[in-house]
């Protein structure tokens, strides 16, 4: 049994869509067609959706000629003659490819697959789900994907290729979680292959717990398929009273079409047999073969309605043609009309030639005023390049100021040095002075003499000369103390003598002469002022000051 109701329902569903979808006159004739078709009229649909048509191609409205072509070929369709729908799905195909994105194209791919499968040519019907499939992974559109997904599973569950559906249909579910009325039906078909797989247990499961969800006449199709599945079921058992119970549940659906009647007497007919009830199978027979009979009568009335139609239609395209060729006349007509006007009108424009003169005359003036404009401005474009060429001029000159400033921050900088050192000099010479008095044999201790020894001693710590040496070093250096000290209040007179000194590139030894201290207390008084001022161990000293 085939979920064939489902699939015509996305068919049905689809097309509407596309129908309303549009905003204009094509648009409001295509509703008007379609409305008669889902009445039955299709003689008076297919002449309303014909003339939508020629609208459509006359103003190359590619969307509303896509739906027109779309809806004749779908009365074609519900009128049973496929091989005439075929013909205008191809077309609306073609103009889809042509014309118009993918979503348009992905519907007419599944529309001919419908086609196909409803003529049983499942590997054609195959091909153009797969197509419609592989569209909807552009736009990435689950609804449709998880459609054309469960199409693709019926499809190769009709040729009995149940292994190959079943990832489809899985997939599909995953697809369609946020759509119930779909994801119904995708289960429903999961569960029919899940018995064509052999797995009885989970499909009856599957089955049970579907049914009370599947109510109103939407479902009544698809609750054949899962009761005639439980019949098949229960005939795997050799259950056949339960199959037999089953499938007389799935007759009393409402409404069923005349082919699953016949499928469902099919199956009665069998299993009746089976049981040896061959009263029962008898009934189930002759129910067949007259439902066989009201098919045919239906087909042959169809097709009869559809030959009458095509005629109606064809006079009703003739009409078409008749009303295009006198609108040709008339727009013939109204060309004559447009060229008498426009000699006319070529007239009036020649009586108006002396005042174009005049404008031209107005024209070129303006034209004048406007190149003296252009050249006030490429004079003021020249003026602005001397202004920068002296810019350039300036930036030069100060940038030479800069460098003999640079040069002069040198020299005195050396100057300091040069005194620095004087210092170290000075103040080793008294203390080898101090060293020689206070050792000297031949020197007798006495008061002038420690007097002297005092004098010298208060000289190695006189701070007069080092005032002097700061004040000069920061007007040198631009008041880096002075900055230092902002920055760090912390840092003691020492540590501001001893950072000086550093930052003239003294050694440790040159240092510690200077301020009369060891080597080793210079090196201890540059890691606590490191300490003071917040130093990493990975920060030299020195790089710091010159960063300030």
């Amino acid at each position: 049994m085939k979920i064939k109701s489902f699939i015509l329902f996305i068919f049905l569903s689809l097309y509407t869509s596309f129908v309303f979808s549009q905003e204009n006159d094509t648009h409001a004739i295509i509703v008007e067609g379609v409305n008669a078709m889902m009445e039955g009229n299709y003689s008076e649909s297919l002449e309303l959706l014909t003339r939508a048509r020629v609208i459509a191609e006359e103003e190359e409205d590619y969307k509303n000629l896509f739906v027109a072509i779309n809806n004749i070929g779908l009365n074609y369709h519900k009128l049973l003659d496929n091989n005439e729908a075929l013909e205008y799905y191809l077309e609306s195909y073609k103009i889809a490819i042509k014309e118009l994105d993918y979503s348009y194209e992905m519907t007419s791919l599944n529309n001919i697959a419908i086609l196909y499968s409803q003529e049983n040519d499942l590997d054609k019907a195959i091909e153009y789900f797969q197509k419609a499939y592989d569209l909807a992974e552009v736009p990435q559109d689950q609804l449709k994907k998880g459609i054309y997904a469960i199409n693709l599973a019926q499809a190769y569950n009709d040729k009995s290729q149940a292994n190959i559906a079943m990832p489809y249909i899985e997939e599909a579910i995953k697809l369609l979680e946020a759509d119930e009325d779909y994801l119904l039906e995708a289960e429903a078909l999961q569960a029919v292959l899940l018995h064509a797989l052999g797995k009885e247990q989970e499909s009856e499961n599957l089955i049970t717990s579907l049914l009370p969800k599947l109510k109103g006449n939407r479902y009544a199709e698809t609750r054949v398929v899962l009761f005639l599945t439980l019949a098949k079921i229960e005939h795997v058992k050799n259950n056949l009273n339960q199959a037999l119970v089953l499938g007389n549940t799935a007759l009393n659906q409402e409404p069923i079409n005349l082919e699953t009647r016949y499928k469902i007497y099919s199956l009665l007919h069998s299993y009746n047999e089976k049981a040896n009830n061959y009263s029962q199978a008898l009934i189930a027979m002759d129910s067949m073969l007259h439902i066989k009979q009201e098919i045919h009568d239906l087909r042959s009335g169809r097709q009869y309605q559809a030959n009458k139609v095509k005629f109606e239609v064809l006079n009703y395209e003739t009409q078409l043609h008749d009303g295009r060729e006198r609108i040709k006349s008339q727009k013939r007509l109204i060309l004559i009309l447009a060229i008498s006007s426009f000699l006319i009108i070529f007239l009036l424009l020649w009586s108006l030639r002396l005042s174009r003169i005049k404008n031209k005359q107005r024209k070129d003036l303006l034209a004048r005023q406007e190149k003296i404009l252009n050249l006030e401005l490429e004079n003021e474009k020249a003026n602005n390049l001397i202004l920068e060429n002296q810019l350039k001029e300036n930036e030069t000159k100060l940038l030479l100021e800069q460098e003999q400033h640079k040069r002069e921050i040198e020299s005195k900088n050396r100057k300091l040095s040069a005194k620095a050192l004087y210092l170290i000099d000075r103040n080793r010479l008294v203390e080898t002075i101090i060293q020689e008095l206070e050792q000297s044999d031949k020197i007798k201790p006495s008061r002038e003499v420690t007097e002297h020894i005092r004098r010298l001693k208060g000289l190695l710590k006189s701070d007069e000369e080092w005032e002097n040496f700061v004040q000069y070093f920061d007007e040198v250096n631009h008041g880096l103390l002075n900055r230092l000290k902002e920055k760090h209040e912390n840092l003691n007179a020492n540590d501001i003598r001893f950072i000086s000194y550093l930052f003239m590139n003294l050694s440790m030894k040159e240092i510690a002469t200077i301020m009369n201290i060891t080597p080793e207390a210079c090196r201890k008084r540059k890691e606590r002022i490191s300490k003071k001022i917040e130093l990493t161990e990975n920060e030299d000293l020195y790089t710091y000051i010159s960063q300030i």
